[in-house]
This record gives C-alpha cells, sequence and structure tokens, in this order.
C-alpha cells in the first residue's frame, strides 16, 4: 500500500480525492496548505504527492519547487491537479518538476488509477494528464 500525501485548500475537492485514492488501496494523507503540506513530509513517509495549484499563500507550483530543491523530497512523483486550462501554468509547473497535471474536470476515475499505478510502479514522468 502507498501513501499518497494530497495537498488541498478545497474541503470538497480534498474529500472526493482522498475517498477514490482509498478505493484504489492506498493509504491517504492531507495537508490544506502547503506549509502544512511540508510538516507532514517532514514526519512521514510519501510516495506520491497531489498538489492543488492555486492555493492561499504558496501555490502549487512553488511547493513542487521546493520539493524538487530539497534531497529529502527530490524524487517524489508530484502530481499537479488545477482548475487552471492555461497552459503557460502548465508548462511552468512541468518546468518546476510536476511529473504531469491533471485538470480539475477532466480526468476520469479509471485514468487516475492508471497513472497513480504508473508512479507507485517507479514510472518516469510523460507530461499532461
Amino acid at each position: 500500500m502507498a501513501v499518497v500525501l494530497i495537498v488541498e485548500d478545497h474541503e470538497d475537492t480534498l474529500q472526493v480525492m482522498m475517498r477514490i485514492i482509498t478505493i484504489f488501496g492506498h493509504h491517504v494523507l492531507s495537508a490544506e496548505t502547503a506549509e502544512a503540506g511540508f510538516a507532514v513530509l517532514a514526519a512521514e513517509k510519501i510516495d506520491l504527492i497531489i498538489v492543488d495549484g492555486m492555493m492561499p499563500g504558496m501555490n502549487g507550483t512553488e511547493f513542487i519547487r521546493l520539493c524538487r530543491a530539497d534531497e529529502r523530497t527530490a524524487q517524489i512523483p508530484i502530481i499537479l491537479h488545477t482548475a487552471l486550462t492555461d497552459e503557460q501554468f502548465s508548462r511552468d509547473a512541468i518546468a518546476k518538476g510536476a511529473n504531469e497535471v491533471w485538470h480539475k474536470g477532466r480526468l476520469d476515475i479509471d485514468r487516475m488509477r492508471e497513472r497513480l499505478e504508473h508512479y507507485m510502479k517507479g514510472g518516469a514522468s510523460d507530461g499532461n494528464a
């Protein structure tokens, strides 16, 4: 069983994502801010991170950049989950180290499972989903 950290400030989205990933058989931890996400990363062994793109305070791309700069978290697969459809935002997220970008409302559950399992098996990134 893998441990997935979801960093998401919107409670409804967080609850849905937690439920889906739990159904997939993974253990889920959550944080409602980037700063709280770093606290979880310091205390727990995390196998994959899903981070919201837009949060109060530090946004998802900055969170990713800081994760990649820290040797303890640099290799953890990170998926940016965003409502923004701006291609430049997605390119920026990938440039800062996101393995891929999921667009809220555009990803079906089978695709989520497929992508999560890909990373749990040590798969490399391949861009947007």
